[in-house]
């Protein structure tokens, strides 16, 4: 059962449903995933998939006028140690393990959590951390995140230059009557990440910085306020666009901010594992 949607949220429903109701019948339908296995799974249940080291060419290419300022200028980065990254979206039933309640809006052990902030999901990470030995969690870093999920693309998204298939890996406005959906329930990115696309926007560890002027060139966290910063580092990097998103914000490169108290239905994350 759906919780009550906010009066500001709902006039973007009727655009989603009436879009919902234009969609040709393959868009309508969720095409339902190959099992893919995980590399591995924690005390919890939750799967990760490992992601290998490489480089890639972070960021949105200019010459490529589709697209946002943020996401300037394009630069190479190395990932220079092999990470567990989540399988899916943290879910609703994971965080009620840890947390003891479900904030969530659209509520469902199998969707992802939502209405979380950067902040609440510390305190989440503390607690999944201390109940696991051997095992450390945290949000990915910008470049991570983005890393797994072009998976080895250069392309505006990781099937190609242009949404024609974004039916079948993502939610978004154009394909959910409103509100997030179960994980996993659409196709897997090359690497075997599910719903890196839309959703929910999954929050990631760096601050927030206008552009990619003086960003770090490995995969570490940009969390310094020299350079091109904002507000002290009391914004935080969203990226992958959600369900109430247009396809336009689903592309590998987008990314935009919010404050780390803000809480909202269509933003969540997933997990990076460290094996001690």
């Amino acid at each position: 059962m759906f919780k009550a949607v906010s009066k500001q949220m709902a006039p973007w429903l009727l655009v989603c449903a009436s879009l919902q109701a234009s969609l040709p019948a393959l868009a309508q339908e969720a095409v339902q995933a190959q099992p893919n296995k995980a590399d591995y799974t924690d005390p919890m249940g939750t799967e990760f998939m490992l992601i290998e080291a490489g480089k890639f060419m972070m960021g949105r290419d200019a010459n490529d006028q589709n697209g946002y300022d943020p996401e300037l200028p394009q630069h190479e980065v190395t990932i220079a140690k092999r990470f567990y990254l989540a399988k899916y979206e943290t879910t609703q039933a994971i965080w009620q393990q840890i947390m003891g309640d479900n904030p969530s809006n659209f509520v469902d052990p199998n969707r992802p959590v939502e209405n979380v902030s950067f902040n609440d999901i510390q305190t989440f990470i503390k607690k999944l951390s201390k109940k696991s030995t051997g095992l450390t969690y945290r949000l990915p870093t910008e470049a991570q995140w983005e890393y797994a999920a072009r998976a080895g693309s250069n392309t505006a998204y990781f099937f190609g230059g242009n949404a024609g298939q974004l039916n079948l890996y993502g939610w978004y406005i154009g394909n959910t009557p409103g509100g997030t959906q179960l994980v996993g329930k659409l196709a897997a990115n090359p690497w075997g990440l599910h719903d890196m696309y839309g959703n929910v926007a999954e929050w990631v560890e760096d601050c927030w910085h206008k552009y990619y002027l003086e960003a770090p060139k490995t995969d570490k966290a940009w969390t310094s306020n020299s350079g091109w910063f904002t507000n002290n580092c009391k914004e935080r990097v969203l990226r992958g666009g959600s369900w109430f998103s247009p396809a336009f914000e689903l592309r590998s490169a987008y990314r935009y901010k919010h404050f780390e108290f803000n809480r909202s239905q269509n933003k969540g994350f997933r997990l990076v594992l460290e094996k001690k």
